[in-house]
């Protein structure tokens, strides 16, 4: 695959990196960094590759699936340890506030639709320290129908919410949330609905996308491997 190394995790592309160096060929993972607090603690809330713990220091890292810490660690390089633990589930029980927790969760095509919820963006700001950040990783299209559903449920638990939008095929929406003035060029998008426990339409609005994602993998990739 012309000098890259990818994950796929049922067909879908979750990490990408150069096979010389390790480092991501995913332009969001070089940017998402530079908007965590410096010198920091940090949690992860999905490890993938490890490329975003290529990028900056965490202090935990989270990752649901066993297999995917141990692709990691066997084709892409990875040094740390991991938390086997759903996010949410890992939030309730720990009793550690961090200054930074970073989000890049995915379930193969789709988004973790239960860690976009307004009772789970209450969740993790009740393991933050004040004026930490909530920095989360997201996917869409260029209308961004999902990520104003999702502007709209952060603005209900935090005072400033800044949206970073990056370019692509398929867009990558990078949401920072916290108490605390956020300073940059971000992006605007309309309000949406408030997803929550008994109402999330999160899967159902990204089941274009992810039918789109899947037919661009199979394309590039062949249905022989996937």
């Amino acid at each position: 695959f012309q000098g890259l190394r990818y994950l796929l995790v049922d067909g879908s592309f979750q990490s990408c990196a150069f096979r010389e160096t390790m480092e991501s060929c995913f332009g969001y993972v070089h940017v998402l960094p530079e908007y965590a607090e410096e010198n920091a603690s940090a949690l992860l809330i999905g490890l993938g590759a490890g490329s975003l713990a290529r990028e900056m220091e965490f202090e935990d890292a989270v990752e649901i699936d066993p297999m995917v810490f141990r692709a990691a660690h066997d084709y892409f390089g990875y040094p740390g340890t991991a938390i086997f633990e759903d996010g949410r589930a890992y939030l309730r029980q720990t009793q550690k506030k961090y200054d930074t927790i970073v989000m890049d969760a995915f379930s193969g095509y789709n988004p973790a639709a239960h860690l976009y919820t307004k009772e789970f963006f209450a969740l993790a700001k009740s393991r933050m320290n004040p004026g930490g950040r909530l920095i989360i990783n997201t996917v869409g299209t260029d209308k961004g129908e999902i990520q104003s559903d999702i502007y709209s449920t952060l603005k209900t638990e935090y005072a400033n919410v800044a949206v970073l939008k990056l370019k692509n095929r398929f867009p990558n929406y990078i949401f920072i949330a916290s108490e605390s003035p956020i300073e940059g060029n971000f992006t605007t998008l309309p309000p949406g609905e408030i997803i929550t426990d008994d109402y999330n339409t999160v899967e159902f609005k990204a089941a274009r996308i992810s039918i789109e994602w899947r037919d661009l993998n199979h394309g590039w990739i062949g249905e022989h491997i996937i």
